[in-house]
């Protein structure tokens, strides 16, 4: 739904511009129809939003009474985006002010003007060696894209230990800030949503590097100017890539997994086993992250890639030795200690509960302990969704410990790239450990 009108003034108003040719009274009656019109269509608009509201409080409420809070929470913000525009003044935009293109246009560092040190590579074309705070990137928009809205997509790689800060500037009066921070190597390139502008030609976009994290703030591919919605398109197609990762080996180029020394199973992958139809195993060393499974007579302990799941054992709360340990895991929640526990006790819960009396495949890799024996770590699929996803959307786990690229070819830091967009969502609905108690700062 748009309350963004076009107004064709010859076709819609059937005026003609011999009637109101540069005369003062051509210019009143003018208006005065152009007011008529706007007045038309701030009551239709009403009535259409009123009505759309409706629906959508009525969704929201279904959703909740389901328990699909991150589905209601996400129909509250379209509400609140409807009843924001409704209070706003309807725009006539004359057709050939143009649009947004449909197709996204890069921005390249061939293309742009560099002001500072940094250097284009012969390579790939990114630009690099960006270490002066205050160095600009800018570009000339003049024809490359259509007058429209459009979403700042960066594709960028920043090793660890640097990054920083930056600006994007488009002409005097849009600002948008971002932060990039090391992970992995300069050759990990990432894809960052910086933020929506308005594009109005001929103009120019500026990024700027407004603090150093060490020496070097980032590496750029390209800067993206995609229409509005892409970004989230992007996100939705990594999650469904990571549900399938059960389904398709991988590629034997890329990172490879620890070899697997004594894992019974069939070769999967590049270096996994797959424990095909294994089953949850109760136990007491069980938890949400590292739990038993038994495949054809056999036991395992397996350990999850990229979670970490909070403690469970309520008894370390009075333990010296282990609160500092609640203490400093309860800060990614933002929460105590005690509801730290609470969320531990939770993640088990959910965790047994999908994976009894399931047939799981689990994809597993290892490497010897000292004692000689084997430490499984694994990927598990649950009908077909990744645990590890599954505790993360319910806001149970941490996204840390260790990762790997995926059985079906996604590398692990878009996988990771997956997974904090299904954490940002539990955030906002405040699904498990993010709806506990707030943490109450020291005075």
């Amino acid at each position: 739904m748009t309350f963004s009108l076009r107004l064709t003034l010859a076709a819609s108003l059937a005026l003609s511009t011999s009637a109101f040719a540069q005369t003062e009274e051509g210019d009143a009656e003018l208006a005065k129809l152009e007011e008529t019109y706007l007045d038309a269509i701030k009551k239709e608009r009403s009535k259409l939003g009123a009505k759309y509201v409706t629906a959508l409080e009525r969704l929201k409420d279904n959703l909740t009474r389901e328990g699909r809070l991150e589905e209601a929470m996400l129909v509250k913000h379209e509400v609140e985006r409807v009843q924001e525009m409704l209070g706003q003044e309807p725009e006539v935009v004359l057709p050939d002010d143009g649009v947004a293109s449909s197709e996204p246009v890069d921005l390249v560092g061939a293309d742009a003007t560099l002001n500072g040190k940094m250097r284009i590579s012969e390579a790939n074309g990114a630009i690099f060696r960006w270490g002066t705070r205050g160095s600009s990137v800018e570009w000339r928009l003049t024809d490359q894209v259509e007058t429209g809205k459009y979403e700042v997509i960066l594709d960028y790689s920043c090793a660890a230990g640097e990054g920083g800060a930056f600006d994007v500037n488009v002409g005097d009066d849009q600002e948008l800030t971002g932060t990039v921070s090391g992970e992995g190597e300069w050759s990990n390139w990432r894809q960052m949503h910086v933020g929506d502008v308005d594009i109005k030609l001929p103009t120019n976009l500026k990024i700027t590097a407004t603090s150093l994290a060490n020496k070097l703030l980032m590496n750029v591919r390209k800067l993206t100017l995609a229409p509005v919605g892409t970004w989230a398109k992007m996100q939705a197609d990594a999650i469904a890539a990571s549900e399938a990762a059960a389904d398709k080996p991988a590629p034997k180029e890329g990172k490879t997994p620890m070899p697997v020394e004594s894992a019974p199973g069939t070769e999967d992958g590049a270096g996994f086993k797959k424990l095909e139809g294994a089953k949850w195993s109760p136990n007491s060393e069980n938890d949400a992250d590292s739990f038993f499974v038994a495949h054809e007579g056999n036991e395992y302990h397996v350990r999850l890639y990229f979670v970490d799941a909070p403690e469970d054992n309520e008894a370390m709360l009075d333990d010296d030795i282990h609160k500092p340990k609640l203490e400093q895991g309860a800060k990614y929640f933002g929460t105590d200690p005690k509801s730290f526990v609470e969320t531990g006790q939770e993640a088990l819960a959910y965790a047994k509960s999908v994976m009894t009396g399931e047939a799981l495949d689990v994809y597993v890799t290892g490497e010897k302990t000292r004692t000689g024996g084997t430490r499984y770590y694994a990927l598990v699929s649950v009908d077909g969704k990744l645990l590890s996803h599954l505790l993360v959307e319910k806001g149970l786990v941490s996204i840390s410990g260790p990762k790997v690229d995926l059985p079906n070819g996604m590398s692990a830091e878009n996988y990771i790239d997956a997974l904090k967009t299904l954490e940002r969502r539990a955030q906002g609905s405040r699904a498990g450990g993010w709806g506990k108690p707030r943490a109450v700062s020291p005075e």
